[in-house]
């Protein structure tokens, strides 16, 4: 495209367009938050419970704001996946 071309593209475009929706760590807090519901997985417990009180508390702003139900979510997932540990950690000494 010829310089003129560009600049009125620039002038146009939105420059940040590639990013992506804003979601993706309270997303991925839901997803870990699952994971962790599996009983003795205490590495993907730990990690999850980090991320969801990340994306917990950088959900000031829409869209994260929006979505912060998902992080709580997780949140509740990892606390009752760790739940079940203690609960099969007992257990299995008996």
């Amino acid at each position: 495209m010829c310089p003129a071309c560009w600049e009125l593209r620039l002038r146009r475009v939105e420059t940040n367009q590639g990013r992506g929706s804003g979601t993706a760590l309270q997303t991925s807090g839901l997803v870990l938050g699952v994971i962790a519901l599996v009983p003795m997985c205490v590495a993907f417990q730990i990690a999850s419970l980090i991320v969801n009180i990340i994306a917990i508390v950088k959900a000031k702003e829409p869209p994260a704001r929006l979505v912060r139900w998902r992080p709580i979510t997780g949140l509740v997932l990892t606390v009752v996946g760790v739940l079940m540990t203690v609960l099969v950690a007992l257990l299995g000494d008996m």
